[in-house]
């Protein structure tokens, strides 16, 4: 057979291969699910950066949205107490709600059945409250052993901030040629973020890597668990990275490239330095990157929330949503975030995607909210009302 008229593009490096010698970047979302991860799973991810510090390197890019996020990603965990105590205090009010008792109907027995209810709370209130001061997991903000750490590992392996100049002209690029022509990384972000800056985020940070790895001559490891198709190509159920950014980096570094998620980063790391298999750990830096992914809740949390939302709308807010949800399944127009009752959110959920994994998920989430809605109401009306909610 003859020589093709182009070569075929460079594949990625093998992890495995090019561990040893890599600079290790990782994105600010592997660094953010430390905080979501128990304290067990954390000091596994700390033993294995501790072994690799003098080859982490953090793009300035990385530290600006480390920074700017981490409070929020802190404190969600203790918020998430916070909101489990108001329900259980709520409890002792329900027997008002259900039997729907005013002053005298209802009376005697509602009050005999917050006596009841009333003591199991108040035990269960003090129950939890001592397992959230005792969860490790919990960070506090004046001892933040996350932030901590990650000062001490990358105090000085955080990149030099670019130029203004630089900046300004990397952005330009972005949203002038690479955006517009679907070049990654950050092409995804393009129709979600209207800020050029913000939208630029992914492009910024792949240019102080490429910049980097040119200047220091070293091939780089990048752990990521953005699963947009702008960083991965997915085909049969498996992940790699973008070809188009194998090439570049080939191209602009001359050098190897390599790209995992959290998950097959922590699982390398402790086969590849020696550390002993830490199963435990690895499934939970696979759960953690999974509920950051989508929104922080599980399928069966999301289902509990909706199921407690739908059952306070009126009936025409019901049908509203409920024809919202019977027609996603046939045009994928949902999951922009909506405000509803009770702080509720659709979000992350089905944004238009090839991602099969992302795309089982997003069907199975419809499939259950749509059995939440159906259960709810004898409405079989699928024709959309004639205006929208306030509240959805």
């Amino acid at each position: 057979m003859s020589d093709p008229l182009l070569p075929d593009p460079p594949a990625a490096a093998d992890p495995s291969a090019v561990f040893d010698g890599a600079d290790v970047v990782l994105d600010a979302n592997v660094l953010l699910s430390l905080y979501r991860v128990s304290a067990t799973t954390r000091d596994a991810w700390f033993e294995a950066l501790d072994r690799l510090h003098d080859r982490l390197v953090m793009p300035h890019q990385v530290a600006i949205e480390f920074m700017r996020n981490s409070d929020s990603v802190r404190t969600s965990l203790a918020a998430s107490y916070i909101d489990l105590i108001n329900e259980i205090e709520k409890l002792p009010s329900r027997p008002a709600a259900i039997f729907g008792g005013g002053r005298h109907v209802h009376a005697d027995r509602i009050a005999d059945l917050r006596a009841t209810v009333q003591p199991h709370v108040d035990a269960l209130l003090v129950d939890l409250r001592a397992a959230r001061d005792q969860d490790r997991a919990l960070v506090d903000a004046d001892n933040d052993v996350v932030m901590h750490k990650v000062r001490a590992l990358y105090g000085r392996r955080v990149l030099r901030q670019p130029t203004s100049d630089v900046l300004r002209a990397r952005v330009r690029d972005f949203m002038d040629y690479r955006l517009p022509n679907r070049i990654p990384p950050g092409w995804k972000d393009g129709a979600t973020k209207s800020i050029p800056r913000n939208a630029a985020g992914d492009y910024l940070l792949w240019a102080e890597v490429l910049e980097h790895a040119a200047a220091v001559r070293r091939p780089v490891l990048m752990v990521t668990d953005d699963a947009k198709d702008d960083w991965w190509l997915k085909q049969a159920g498996t992940m790699s990275a973008q070809p188009e950014l194998v090439e570049e980096f080939a191209r602009v570094v001359g050098l190897e490239y390599a790209q995992v998620t959290s998950k097959d980063f922590l699982e390398l790391a402790q086969r590849q330095l020696g550390l002993g298999s830490d199963r435990q750990a690895v499934d939970e830096t696979a759960e953690a990157a999974q509920a950051s992914e989508n929104g922080g809740l599980s399928i069966e949390e999301w289902v509990e929330r909706f199921d407690e939302m739908y059952a306070r709308l009126a009936e025409d807010e019901r049908e509203r949503l409920l024809h919202d949800l019977r027609i996603a399944g046939r045009t994928r127009s949902w999951g922009t975030p909506r405000p509803g009752p009770a702080r509720f959110r659709l979000v992350a959920v089905a944004d238009a995607t090839d991602d099969a994994r992302r795309e089982a998920r997003d069907e199975a989430l419809r499939q259950a909210l749509l059995r939440v809605a159906e259960s709810h109401t004898s409405s079989t009306s699928t024709e959309p009302p004639d205006k929208q909610s306030d509240e959805l």
